[in-house]
């Protein structure tokens, strides 16, 4: 992973911490590595979730391509195709 994407998974995570909505079982993990210590359990949740990050970014990706294809190939709602003509 790249430097910047590292930088902007680690911010990412920061909102989440900020925000109160990380994900349950790696604050956990980062809870337990810490001994209990919120502050330094926010340094190894970011770290944690940032390569999280890493592993999902490719499949978060992949759909989000998807959905933009699958709109963008839809037909406007005043066409009609010669199979639409047939039926008429």
């Amino acid at each position: 992973m790249g430097e910047a994407s590292t930088l902007f998974s680690e911010r990412l995570a920061l909102r989440e911490i900020e925000q109160g909505t990380v994900h349950v079982e790696l604050w956990a993990q980062a809870l337990k590595k810490a001994n209990g210590q919120t502050e330094v359990a926010k340094s190894h949740y970011m770290q944690l979730r940032a390569a999280a990050l890493s592993k999902e970014a490719p499949a978060l990706l992949l759909k989000q391509i998807r959905s933009g294809i699958a709109k963008d190939n839809k037909p406007p709602a005043d066409y009609f195709s010669a199979k639409d003509l047939k039926k008429s």
